[in-house]
């Protein structure tokens, strides 16, 4: 079986469509794959105490819905240099990048 790495985005407020995903997440977690944060809302805050609640949020709203926390996250567009690998690890995700676009967005 290929298990797969499943970046989670919420833009905006959950509705019908995000609650659909919801379950997405549950069946990915229980076949394996492995769940990582990508933001809520496709930006990386310059204000720490706001980047810390935005992960929190979806972190939050992962963990109730698959009873796991996400430990992993990767920056919107790869996008990180090494103050922003600092940032996200004080709050104990593990940033990740990619080394290919696949432009497929």
């Amino acid at each position: 079986m290929l298990l797969s790495l499943l970046m989670l985005i919420i833009i905006g407020k959950i509705s019908q469509k995000i609650r659909k995903k919801q379950q997405v997440w549950v069946r990915a977690k229980k076949e394996g794959h492995q769940i990582a944060s990508h933001t809520w809302d496709h930006t990386i805050p310059d204000d720490d105490k706001e980047l810390e609640e935005k992960m929190k949020k979806l972190d939050d709203l992962v963990e109730a819905n698959t009873g796991y926390r996400p430990k992993y996250v990767r920056a919107p567009l790869g996008a990180c240099n090494p103050e922003c690998v600092d940032r996200f690890e004080k709050i104990r995700l593990q940033s990740y990048s990619m080394d290919t676009d696949t432009h497929d967005w």
